[in-house]
């Protein structure tokens, strides 16, 4: 490799391959049709790199349901929020009527259970989040599946599989 003109001391020009200790054969996780195969033989690759996608519009759906649900439950938690702090604020006026002899025992007491009620619904929801967002998290683990990514910086050595071929799980890419 010629970088540029200079005076040298000491020059080597070698002829060689230069190759890597390192080999890994690439495993499919599932066994999909093969959608595209951004790479070829030969090809330099970036560890985290996209080699292969495989058809994938289920997986992919399924993540974007799963953050569909999680907005619904941060909505219905926003919302039990709001109901909870109402009661609160109801139960808390309607103690000092109490005091003031201005509602009865029952009217406190169903201010009092208001709030309990809304305390179970914000669990409830709460729960409803965590739960989606733990369904998220599926959803992408399978969606991921569906991408075969480098594991390393390097070089395809050997493609056995081509786009529309259906490895089965563990084949080698």
């Amino acid at each position: 490799v010629l970088a540029g003109q200079a005076e040298a001391a000491n020059v080597v020009v070698a002829e060689g391959v230069i190759s890597s200790d390192e080999r890994v054969a690439v495993k499919s996780k599932v066994s999909l049709p093969i959608r595209r195969m951004p790479v070829h033989e030969g090809s330099a690759l970036r560890r985290g790199e996209l080699l292969v996608e495989m058809q994938n519009d289920v997986q992919r759906a399924g993540v974007e349901a799963a953050k569909a649900e999680i907005q619904r439950a941060r909505s219905a938690l926003a919302e039990a929020e709001l109901a909870h702090k109402i009661a609160v604020r109801e139960f808390d006026r309607n103690s000092f009527l109490r005091r003031e002899d201005v509602i009865t025992d029952k009217d406190l007491d169903l201010s009092r259970d208001a709030v309990q009620v809304t305390e179970a619904t914000l669990k409830t929801r709460q729960e409803e989040l965590a739960k989606a967002e733990a369904q998220l998290a599926v959803a992408q683990a399978v969606y991921e599946d569906t991408l075969i990514r480098a594991p390393f910086d390097g070089l395809v050595s050997r493609l056995y599989l081509r786009v529309g071929d259906t490895p089965r799980e563990a084949d080698t890419v």
